[in-house]
This record gives C-alpha cells, sequence and structure tokens, in this order.
C-alpha cells in the first residue's frame, strides 16, 4: 500500500507482484526515477518495538464453546499458507501493555497523530494518515485503527485509503460492513484495549456522537473519504 500510494495508485493489487523478488529490481528503479524513494513513512508494526508488548503471544483466547469466535481467533494466529501457527517469540524482555501506560507503546496513536501532525503543510512533505484496507475491510473492525481514523479526523490531517482491489466497493456487502460499522463492536487482541479506547471516547452518548462522525468521515459526498 506504501509503494501503490507513493505512484499514485489507489489498490496495490498491480504492486504485489512486483515485489517479486525478481521483479523487485525494476520496480526500485521506478521508485528512483520518479523521485519517491525517499518519502518516509512511520509503519506502526516496524516503529513499535513489538518485542515490548505483543511478540510472546496471541492475546487471549475466546471460549471454545464460541465456536465462531475461536475460528477466528484460531485463523488470525496461523500462515495463510501452510495453516501452520505462527512461532511465538521468547525473549526475556519485560512486556508493558495499559497497566504500565506511560512505558507501552501501544496506547500512543493520538499522541502520535498530533504530533506527526505538526509537520509544516505546503512543504511537499505534510503528514497524511495512510490507511492500507485488507481484502475483508478487517481493519474497519479494529478498535485502535477506527480510533487513528478518527484521531487523524479530528486533527485536519489528510487521510487517504489504499484498497486491495477496486471491485471491493462494488461488493454491496463490504458498503453494508461500513454503514454498520459501530465503535462498540469493534474487535481489540486484548479487551484492556478496547477497555481503554472506548472510556477515552467516553459513555453510551459520546460512543454514538463517535459512531456519527466515523460514517460522516467514510460516506460524506463531498469529502468522504468513498467521495
Amino acid at each position: 500500500a506504501m509503494v501503490a500510494h507513493v505512484l499514485h495508485q489507489p489498490t496495490h493489487e498491480r504492486i504485489l507482484p512486483r515485489l517479486e523478488p525478481d521483479k523487485l529490481p525494476e520496480l526500485l528503479k521506478e521508485l528512483r526515477r520518479k523521485h519517491v524513494d525517499q518519502v518516509v513513512y512511520w509503519f506502526c508494526a516496524m516503529s513499535v518495538n513489538q518485542h515490548d508488548n505483543i511478540c510472546g503471544g496471541f492475546g487471549p483466547a475466546p471460549s471454545e464453546g464460541d465456536r465462531a469466535a475461536f475460528e477466528a481467533y484460531d485463523r488470525k494466529r496461523r500462515d495463510t499458507i501452510t495453516k501452520q501457527i505462527y512461532p511465538i517469540c521468547s525473549c526475556p524482555r519485560m512486556k508493558h501493555f495499559n497497566n504500565s501506560p506511560d512505558l507501552c507503546e501501544t496506547n500512543k496513536f493520538d499522541d502520535m497523530m498530533s504530533l506527526m501532525g505538526q509537520t509544516p503543510r505546503g512543504t511537499g512533505t505534510g503528514f497524511c494518515l495512510l490507511v492500507a484496507v485488507d481484502a475483508e475491510l478487517e481493519l474497519f473492525r479494529r478498535i485502535w485503527c477506527v480510533a487513528e481514523i478518527v484521531a487523524s479526523k479530528s486533527l485536519c490531517n489528510e487521510i487517504k485509503l489504499n484498497f486491495l482491489t477496486a471491485s471491493q466497493l462494488e461488493d454491496p456487502a463490504n458498503l453494508r460492513t461500513l454503514k454498520e460499522l459501530r465503535v462498540q463492536n469493534s474487535q481489540a487482541s486484548r479487551p484492556e484495549d478496547m477497555q481503554e479506547v472506548l472510556a477515552k471516547i467516553g459513555a453510551h452518548t459520546e460512543q454514538e456522537n463517535f459512531n456519527k462522525i466515523l460514517q460522516e468521515i467514510i460516506f460524506n459526498k463531498d469529502a468522504g473519504l468513498l467521495a
């Protein structure tokens, strides 16, 4: 998605084959030729120290009695090709979660949005939130991702969506999924994360207002993400 974005492509399906080892040199040449090979992206999966928090496990498993929830959990912890469970890290580094808020690296998305949004605009290097949308639109069900989008919008940061394929928005089921988004129904690997984000938003009334804002961000006919 980052490569697609820097090449001004709204989807990344055509970029994926070009990441193969034998095709990569030509892609790198194109990036250099267009002078976009030095564009900087803050990529949370790489920029946040995973050894400080989630490297040692997959989060608490749902009850096997909740078959659908357990199957979804089990699917996410497996390699999509081999179907084997990903090995977990055995590093001895102390983990920091919500119970150590100052040391935790995963609870500061709003601070990061505010800091990066201070980049001067009009210089060609202004901050933009790039949202890489997966095939199942799972991103919009993750509470941290939804909260980042709303926080970025409230700070007047530019937001760009990059889909896997253009046909994703032609599927009525996908549009229905987006229209039915409610932050209360979002997911998180740890229940504590869910509780923390909802607490930041506020009580029921504030959460419903959040949902209205989210729908406006996505569907506003003039300035929405899908406009």
